[in-house]
């Protein structure tokens, strides 16, 4: 399902709750980043940040890898949070295990 029909149907959705009409609805309330359903979910945040990690950690630089795993315990921090809100006991070992992994290539680049 494409972003575009995905933002349609939240807003379908919010509206009929609210029994009101596009018309009726604020600036605020139809740009707001809350209403996006992709910015909304904290899966895509972790998501970005892995890449990013994975981007930083395959520099030659020390200080960039110092980086990459920093971020890469965030990112695998809210793998194990969503693995855990889901009860999916195989996401909260796989990534509670890339957060272990990260904090000792993380504790590596410190020196």
């Amino acid at each position: 399902m494409g972003f575009g029909k995905m933002f349609m149907q939240d807003l379908d959705k919010e509206l009929h709750r609210r029994g009101t009409s596009l018309a009726e609805l604020t600036y605020r309330e139809t740009v707001s980043p809350t209403k996006i359903p992709l910015l909304r979910n904290l899966k895509t945040y972790a998501v970005i940040l892995g890449i990013a990690g994975a981007a930083l950690v395959a520099s030659p630089l020390v200080h960039h890898q110092f980086w990459g795993f920093s971020v890469w315990l965030i990112a695998n921090g809210i793998w194990v949070y969503e693995g855990r809100k889901a009860a999916d006991m195989h996401i909260q070992v796989l990534f509670g295990i890339y957060w272990i992994l990260a904090a000792a290539g993380w504790y590596r680049c410190l020196g």
